[in-house]
């Protein structure tokens, strides 16, 4: 759910609700220790603490500003390789459904020349333009005091910069985080790549 206000260039005053789709999934468990299948809308696993949002906490992760969105609808996939190495892969849709599912505009006008503003109900507009993106990170279990990772995304993606641009993607980067008891953590994120459109 997304709450926007904004005054246009009469001076009227604008609100809108935007309903986006968050954490919709199916997660299957395994009789094996930390090992994961989740299928449908999740967080990508790229950088550290996927599970964060980055636009509603103070955790800084590259997946919003780097590929315009944090969350994608797919397959993930997480198991341990040794006892101190876990990976996680996915394949997503490259951001198909990161638009908003349900927009509702002029819910509160604020309009002082009395104009008669109705609200406006639209379903988002989804067009599958061939994108895709497949994002891995290897590394430490998240229940060690000290834990490293090396990340790794591909993609093919509508690009966030320019309307109806497709982007390839390409990214390499690591990760290292130390964690003080249970209340601080040091994060530590550098990540770079290339982007072609």
């Amino acid at each position: 759910l997304e709450y926007d206000s904004q005054v246009d260039l009469l001076g009227v005053k604008r609100s809108s609700v935007n309903f986006k789709l968050q954490q919709t999934y199916v997660k299957f468990k395994t009789k094996w220790d930390r090992t994961s299948l989740i299928v449908g809308n999740n967080s990508i696993p790229y950088g550290h603490n996927p599970n964060i949002d980055p636009v509603v906490s103070f955790m800084i992760n590259p997946i919003k500003m780097d590929l315009g969105f944090a969350q994608d609808i797919g397959v993930f996939y997480k198991t341990p390789i040794s006892k101190n190495l876990d990976i996680e892969v996915a394949v997503t849709s490259g951001g198909f459904l990161s638009k908003p599912v349900l927009v509702c505009n002029n819910l509160i006008v604020n309009d002082e020349s009395q104009i008669d503003i109705a609200p406006v109900f639209k379903l988002g507009k989804y067009d599958y333009q061939g994108t895709w993106l497949v994002t891995s990170r290897i590394g430490s279990p998240t229940y060690k005091r000290n834990e490293f990772g090396l990340n790794l995304v591909a993609g093919h993606l509508t690009s966030t910069a320019i309307a109806k641009d497709i982007s390839h993607i390409y990214r390499i980067g690591g990760d290292w985080v130390f964690k003080f008891r249970e209340r601080i953590k040091l994060v530590n994120q550098v990540i770079v790549g290339e982007t072609t459109s």
